[in-house]
C-alpha cells in the first residue's frame, strides 16, 4: 500500500512539474513581450520625432527658397527698371 501510495504521489509530482515549469516560463514571456512591446513604442516615438523634424526642416528649406527667390526677383526687377530708366535718359540726351 505504501508503495502505490508513493507511485501515485511521484506520478502526480511528476505531472505537476511541467504546469509548475510553464508557469515559470509564462512569467518570463511576459516579460519577455513586455520588453519588445516597450521597444516597438519607443522606436514607434522615435520614427515619429524624426518624421516631424525632417518635416520642420523642409518647411524651413522650402521657405527659405521661396524667400531667396522672391529676392532675386525683387533685384531684377530693380535692375530692369534702371536699365530703362537709364535708357529713357539716354534716349532724351540724344534727341
Amino acid at each position: 500500500m505504501t508503495s502505490t501510495m508513493k507511485a501515485s504521489l511521484v506520478l502526480v509530482g511528476l505531472m505537476a512539474v511541467p504546469a509548475v515549469a510553464s508557469a515559470a516560463q509564462d512569467r518570463c514571456f511576459d516579460g519577455r513581450r513586455m520588453q519588445a512591446e516597450i521597444r516597438r513604442e519607443v522606436r514607434a516615438a522615435q520614427r515619429d520625432a524624426s518624421r516631424a523634424r525632417w518635416d520642420a526642416e523642409r518647411m524651413i528649406r522650402r521657405d527659405a527658397l521661396r524667400a531667396r527667390l522672391e529676392a532675386r526677383q525683387a533685384v531684377r526687377d530693380a535692375v530692369r527698371e534702371a536699365r530703362q530708366a537709364a535708357h529713357e535718359a539716354r534716349r532724351y540726351w540724344r534727341d
